[in-house]
């Protein structure tokens, strides 16, 4: 069986030098997804605006052929409400009007309003003026043509950031092995069928040219990278990030429930070999009313599995026991069950978020000779 047991996690709190986020919900903080034990509870994104000088201005009008500069101050805005402030304060910097800058409640596409009480009174958005281009396409303005004869212009498309991250500073120079991120087990991830997620792996925590960028496979609950020999081996990276572009998610947001960066555990002999017992569970109630009749509460699905590990040497069964010591029925972690598509059509369907439901069962077969048997338990 082409098994990968994920044994150290280098973004666990305890562990981790410092880690960071391009912004978060304070309904939902960045630190959900460190909590491998509750994986519904997640993290949303409220909205991170990258402005690079240079790329920072908006022409508009307040008089007939006036053209007035709008310069957003460059720098790295952390919600939707910090950016449409800084956009606000440029606007009104330039001109004599009061400005609004808002999300549409149905569309969430940006909308700029004046009061019209400057200049000549009116409003016009200057979108085929080259200095318009890059701020337009921030904002989600299509810059074919001008917008006039209004005092409010709603963006053409839906524009939630220029881009998310999650950053993690390790400490030293590492090379992890894998990286996996899960929603709910019976919950689909919000991204949307553009989504762009890369992982990424530097020196030093400046990501303009980066020293390993892979994209991360997305499926239905799960994004993953997998590489046995470990990212970048031939050298290892202190900082490492997780890179987000989703600009027209519907759901306005981006989400996660858990993520996990590491290590996976290597045996100098032995593996787990088959039979893999795999077990369904549907945990939904049934009860029966004094009728007869059928009630039921319908809860989740998960999986069990049952691992036989076999032709363990002395080191590698030590290696074994000192995981199941660290986890016991407590805590959870990941395995890689297919890694080569041995036995399925994606090697990620086989990437589980587990934990032990009973005591790891050992028979000594011959001298030097182990084998083990684990029951696991997927994780909702």
């Amino acid at each position: 069986m082409s098994f990968l047991l994920f044994a150290r996690n280098f973004t666990e709190p305890e562990v981790i030098a410092n880690a960071d986020v391009s912004s978060e919900d304070a309904d939902y903080p960045v630190e959900n997804v460190y909590n491998v034990e509750r994986r519904r509870k997640t993290w949303r994104t409220n909205g991170h605006f990258k402005i690079e000088s240079g790329s920072n201005t908006l022409v508009f009008r307040e008089s007939v052929g006036v053209n007035l500069t709008a310069t957003v101050t460059a720098a790295a805005y952390a919600s939707d409400s910090l950016f449409f402030a800084a956009l606000k304060t440029a606007l009104e910097a330039a001109g004599d009007s009061t400005y609004t800058v808002t999300r549409d409640a149905t569309s969430d596409r940006i909308k700029i309003t004046s009061n019209g009480s400057g200049g000549g009174g009116i409003f016009q958005l200057m979108l085929t003026n080259g200095s318009s281009a890059a701020m337009a396409a921030v904002l989600g303005y299509s810059t074919a043509t001008d917008r006039t004869g209004a005092l409010n212009y709603e963006a053409d498309l839906v524009r939630l950031h220029t881009s998310e991250f999650l950053l993690w500073d390790l400490g030293i120079p590492s090379t992890p092995t894998g990286f996996l991120g899960v929603m709910d087990r019976n919950a689909s991830l919000s991204f949307s069928g553009t989504a762009t997620i890369k992982l990424q792996g530097n020196q030093t925590n400046d990501f303009t040219a980066p020293t390993f960028e892979q994209d991360v496979e997305i499926l239905d609950n799960l994004i993953f990278l997998l590489d046995e020999d470990g990212f970048n081996s031939a050298t290892p990276l202190r900082y490492w990030r997780l890179y987000f572009e989703d600009k027209d998610n519907v759901n306005a947001y981006l989400e996660l429930g858990t993520v996990w960066l590491g290590e996976h555990l290597e045996l100098t002999r032995g593996c787990p070999v088959f039979p893999l017992t795999v077990g369904e569970l549907d945990l939904s109630e049934i009860v029966y009313s004094e009728n007869g009749r059928t009630v039921v509460s319908r809860k989740p699905k998960a999986q069990t599995y049952q691992i036989d590990w076999a032709g363990l040497d002395k080191p590698s069964f030590e290696k074994l026991i000192n995981f199941w010591n660290y986890y016991g029925v407590h805590t959870s972690f990941f395995v890689a069950m297919d890694k080569e598509e041995a036995f399925s059509t994606d090697q990620g369907k086989w990437c589980k978020l587990v934990k032990f439901t009973s005591a790891s069962a050992s028979s000594l077969v011959s001298p030097g000779n182990w084998s083990m048997t684990w029951d696991l338990r997927e994780q909702l």
